[in-house]
């Protein structure tokens, strides 16, 4: 069989416990690239995370970031697929996170947003790269549109969340944990299987 596109995971899969690409790894995915292999990146990471590996970028690396909610290619820019969570739906969303006292950290248009500049948001910047924005108007930021939205409290928490959203049973999300903190919650429409397919009918 011969292997057209390959799509790796970054955390845990393509980069050691370093959070780099090793020598090593960057040789043996030339190698294939010279053969023909287009290779992509899957990953729950926004896209300015994912830019910031300039192996990626002189690749020409598609990516699919924020757990499917946009395809880019690296290089240029160019946005092949961007799909985020309708604003009404949103801002509920907003609100309910708050009042459950989650910290609520989210992406809008490539920058980070957070209702509170705390521990678990800096945390969070600094393991994504950017410095949080603080937005204190949900509607306004729901407007905005966002690509994906995180619930940050402790795992035991992120449990009973994930239980009261299943029990409002909202049409129009998916929700899953890339983290035992982390609850991300993204458009119905939008994973890591379907943006795949997505960049796999696009070539």
């Amino acid at each position: 069989m011969k292997y057209k596109l390959v799509a790796m995971d970054m955390d845990g899969t393509l980069l050691n416990s370093e959070k780099q690409i090793t020598e090593y790894t960057q040789n043996i995915i030339n190698k294939a690239s010279k053969n023909g292999v287009r290779f992509a990146v899957v990953s729950g990471r926004s896209t300015p995370s994912l830019s910031r590996f300039e192996f990626l970028k002189n690749l020409g690396t598609p990516a699919i970031a924020y757990n499917g909610g946009k395809i880019v290619e690296l290089d240029t820019g160019k946005v092949l697929f961007e799909k985020g969570l309708d604003a009404d739906i949103a801002e509920r969303l907003l609100k309910m996170g708050i009042e459950r006292g989650s910290t609520i950290c989210c992406w809008s248009m490539d920058k980070f947003y957070t209702d509170k500049l705390d521990d678990r948001s800096e945390r969070y910047g600094r393991l994504s790269g950017m410095a949080p924005t603080l937005f204190d108007d949900c509607h306004a930021i729901a407007q905005q549109g966002l690509t994906k939205m995180i619930w940050y409290d402790t795992a035991e928490k992120v449990q009973e969340n994930i239980k009261y959203l299943d029990s409002l049973n909202i049409y129009g999300i998916n929700y899953c944990t890339s983290d035992p903190r982390y609850l991300e919650i993204m458009n119905k429409d939008v994973s890591k299987a379907e943006s795949l397919k997505k960049l796999g009918e696009f070539y």
